[in-house]
């Protein structure tokens, strides 16, 4: 038998880790930090469909949005990692 954690338990108590250090650290809340997290991503697709469509090469292209959508990823990770425990 296994005596980990259900996922679900396990993306709660990260979303309450990384909602404590948002909050203690910049003042928002993990919502606000989602919204942004998720319009960046969306900007960053958008940004590379663009680009193709005026004939960018493609690998700069993927490479730009690969960049713009892992951005905030990596954010989040430095955040939850400094942040300490809640």
């Amino acid at each position: 038998m296994s005596t980990s954690r259900p996922l679900n338990q396990e993306l709660a108590a990260y979303n309450d880790r990384l909602d404590h250090c948002l909050r203690s650290q910049y003042g928002m809340s993990l919502r606000l930090f989602k919204i942004i997290k998720q319009l960046t991503q969306l900007t960053g697709v958008a940004a590379g469909i663009y680009a193709m469509s005026l004939g960018a090469p493609p690998l700069a292209t993927f490479a730009m949005m690969a960049v713009i959508i892992t951005g905030p990823e990596g954010l989040e990770y430095f955040i939850e990692k400094g942040g300490g425990s809640a």
